[in-house]
């Protein structure tokens, strides 16, 4: 059995919660390569878009946070890990918290689940596989 818990926020508590992982969420950014803001993802939360789930160790302090998002795109229904981002131990609560995250897409009729994030990601997640390689050239000019 784990030591670790991944407990989904209510809709309810998510303003309540936001003060306790707002260091964490605040990555968003950097994160997402400027895709999404903090406060385009705490609208989706507060819409019930994104779920907001919390990592948390035996001691029942949170130690990460993760958000996820289903998509239902053209053809699939995915869930993406919108973010996941914590105290510096996710080697311990990876393999833990993706497998509940897994778990939940199955619940709601994902064919899978999504991550868009750093290569070191991988080394965690053996079982996901790079599915493209994107190119992209940023105007330095305006």
């Amino acid at each position: 059995m784990s030591d670790w818990q991944l407990i989904g926020v209510p809709l309810l508590a998510v303003d309540k919660t936001l003060p306790h992982v707002l260091e964490w969420l605040s990555e968003i950014e950097a994160s997402t390569a400027r895709r999404m803001s903090l406060n385009k993802l705490i609208c989706g939360l507060r819409e019930s878009r994104m779920q907001l789930w919390l990592v948390i160790k035996g001691d029942g302090l949170p130690s990460a946070c993760v958000v996820t998002e289903i998509m239902d795109y053209t053809d699939v229904k995915l869930c993406n890990v919108v973010l996941a981002s914590g105290g510096g131990n996710a080697r311990q609560w990876t393999p833990f918290v993706i497998e509940k995250i897994e778990g939940f897409a199955r619940e709601n009729g994902c064919e899978g689940v999504e991550i868009f994030g750093r290569k070191g990601w991988l080394k965690l997640l053996p079982d996901y596989e790079v599915e493209r390689k994107k190119k992209k050239k940023e105007f330095k000019d305006g």
